[in-house]
């Protein structure tokens, strides 16, 4: 006899067990993580795990799609608060900061997860999918265009301030086995360096 279908709340809680077995083998070790890994944990088999997402890729990501997407409508609202440029990128990099604080494993695993090579490689996005960077380039070139900011490539610029902060966040924890300072500490010094960098300098 055929098994009947799954009503969408059995689905839904299926879905949440394999996201729920799929974050504590991430909390246990980092991105060394297989579908069979996910499948065996959630007492499931591995084409359940493939019924409900494509790709391994797809699963991890679904673990911070929701807060990611919180965030990022807190960075546009928070960009247009500021009409000044450099005033608008110090209050970006510090709200990424207090991210990376507030919410420390939802940054882990959006920004720090590194895809291991055996892993599924998706096709790069453009960086300006990210509203955080978008808003960083606008701001830039903006400035630019004031005579505030030096000249370059905007988008360049952009990426190097968010390279900037993101070490400062990501240090501590991808060196964890020595004794260095946090995102609370390197923060701040690390964007006060970032926006002189960029800062075109008064005249006379």
């Amino acid at each position: 006899m055929a098994r009947p279908p799954q009503s969408d709340e059995e689905r839904s809680a299926k879905r949440r067990q394999i996201q729920r077995a799929a974050i504590e083998l991430y909390r246990e070790r980092g991105s060394d993580v297989t579908v069979r890994n996910v499948a065996d944990r959630a007492g499931v088999s591995v084409g359940t795990v493939y019924s409900y997402f494509d790709s391994l890729a797809t699963l991890m990501r679904s673990l911070w799609t929701g807060a990611v997407a919180r965030v990022n409508v807190e960075f546009i609202e928070l960009a247009s608060e500021f009409d000044e440029p450099l005033t608008r990128i110090r209050a970006l990099l510090e709200r990424y900061v207090q991210f990376a604080l507030d919410e420390p494993e939802v940054y882990r695993s959006a920004l720090l997860y590194v895809r291991p090579p055996s892993h599924d490689q998706p096709e790069p996005d453009h960086p300006d999918e990210l509203p955080f960077h978008a808003l960083l380039v606008t701001a830039v070139r903006e400035g630019q265009g004031v005579g505030t900011i030096v000249a370059g490539e905007p988008e360049r610029l952009a990426q190097v301030l968010w390279a900037g902060v993101h070490g400062a966040v990501a240090l501590s924890q991808n060196m964890s086995i020595y004794r260095l300072e946090g995102p609370a500490e390197l923060g701040p010094t690390a964007i006060d360096l970032l926006l002189r960098g960029i800062r075109v300098p008064p005249t006379g």
